[in-house]
């Protein structure tokens, strides 16, 4: 008598196959990992997490550049050279990078453990943005990194949320993220991954997923309280409106069906409902109080006076990475002495709260220019690739990354969050993923 041999069920063969394509991808493990792994470690309002994370980032950045030299190939010809300076952002981004490493130099050397760690904060996201462009470029792989994204926001937001529902107060004090500026950069930057996953899964199971996790992102962000962050997301829904009327010369039009606007709205509507529950309505009306904006209004206006008195003194240069929150204080009467920072790492209370103002301080103008050109640079190469992507998985992320950079531009203007590796590498992995998709395809 024959045996009919065994055969898995669809769900499982397609589960194993997922999970065999990640592990032949190095790159793709490592990227996947420090997706998921960074934000859980740095969720904790605890130091010794809070290192953790850090340290996970740097192990992290190390396995990155090991695979990239591995897999390094290096430009021989006029062409290629010219080819890989004129794709998405790479030159801004060498630029900015070179920049860095002379800011290292000239930082204070009383400071140099903090000016290293802000260069290894700079070198992180820079690995990342050359790791995800030239190395996570076939469709399955940047739909695993969708899936990532998605799963990460969904985590972090219920965390989120179990700590809203511990509070007592009519505040939100998050732990999540160890403050609620990060916790709310964070947020903010992926809102629009979670959106356009809502908006065009076409699986009924990953639809209903990604539009609980669009929701639960949108009312989390809302009540961590961070009001750069809310102005950086209303920001992200209008670029990614506005973005997305850019028709493809290849793309044919499709009917709209009103009806797949019904689940979003009802799911909205019902976290809202949870939200005014959870005394939200209480904690939104104090961020929004006189009282309130006047008292956060007064500090950073001090702390970016200090930043402008800091580039009147060394403009096109600056001085050196890390020296803000060494220098800032003698400036602005806030913050811990020189001494107390340099013994330890700066806080939030050290920070320019102001990412430009920052960056033109200790790298001079010339250094937030690089920068800024890196932001320009990746938008204009992205609406010009618009032009050319179909529906799909490319065009989706790279409508998603545009939106995040805009939302991190306004943002940047106020949170002092992205002076923080754990949410500034979502930044740059923001840009990785756009540049992928404006790079011609390699498969699928």
């Amino acid at each position: 008598m024959s045996v009919a041999p065994e055969t898995q069920s669809p769900a499982r063969s397609k589960t194993a196959r997922y999970v065999n394509q990640t592990l032949q991808n190095r790159m793709l493990l490592v990227v996947l990992a420090m997706v998921v792994l960074v934000p859980i470690l740095a969720s904790p309002a605890n130091y010794q997490a809070q290192e953790l994370a850090t340290h996970t980032t740097r192990i992290m950045a190390g396995l990155l550049a090991g695979v990239l030299v591995l897999r390094a190939r290096v430009a021989t010809r006029k062409e290629e050279v010219l080819a890989f300076l004129g794709t998405g952002a790479n030159s801004a981004v060498l630029l900015y990078f070179f920049i860095s490493v002379i800011g290292l130099f000239i930082a204070p050397p009383v400071a140099i453990r903090i000016a290293l760690g802000e260069f290894f904060r700079i070198l992180t996201g820079v690995l990342l943005y050359f790791a995800l462009a030239y190395h996570v470029t076939r469709s399955e792989h940047l739909t695993k990194i969708l899936d990532a994204l998605v799963m990460v926001a969904g985590l972090m937001s219920m965390l989120g949320l179990v700590d809203l529902s511990r509070n007592t107060q009519q505040v939100f004090n998050a732990t999540t993220f160890g403050d609620h500026q990060l916790f709310g950069a964070f947020l903010m930057i992926l809102f629009p991954v979670t959106i356009l996953a809502a908006l065009t899964e076409k699986e009924l199971r990953r639809q209903v997923i990604a539009r609980v996790v669009a929701a639960l992102t949108g009312i989390c962000l809302i009540m961590t309280g961070t009001r750069t962050a809310w102005v950086g997301a209303i920001v992200e829904i209008f670029a990614l409106g506005a973005f997305s009327l850019i028709p493809s010369k290849n793309r044919k039009r499709e009917a709209v069906d009103a009806r797949q606007y019904v689940i979003p709205v009802l799911i909205v509507l019902a976290c809202m409902v949870v939200f005014v529950a959870m005394g939200g309505a209480g904690a939104i009306g104090n961020r929004f109080s006189l009282e309130s904006r006047n008292a956060a209004m007064a500090y950073r206006y001090r702390m970016w006076h200090g930043a402008e008195e800091l580039i009147k003194r060394r403009p096109l240069e600056g001085h050196g990475l890390g020296s803000y929150p060494v220098l800032q204080e003698q400036y602005t009467g806030y913050g811990r002495p020189a001494e107390k920072v340099i013994s330890t790492f700066p806080s939030l209370g050290e920070m320019a709260h102001n990412f430009w103002y920052q960056t033109a301080a200790e790298q001079g103008l010339i250094g937030v220019a690089a920068f800024a050109a890196i932001l320009i640079t990746f938008l204009t190469a992205g609406v010009r690739r618009l032009r050319f992507l179909e529906t799909g998985i490319r065009r989706h992320l790279l409508l998603a990354s545009m939106a995040g950079v805009v939302g991190f531009a306004v943002d940047a203007i106020a949170n002092p969050a992205w002076q923080f590796v754990q949410v500034s590498l979502f930044l740059w992995l923001m840009l990785g993923l756009g540049v992928a998709c404006i790079r011609p395809r390699h498969g699928r």
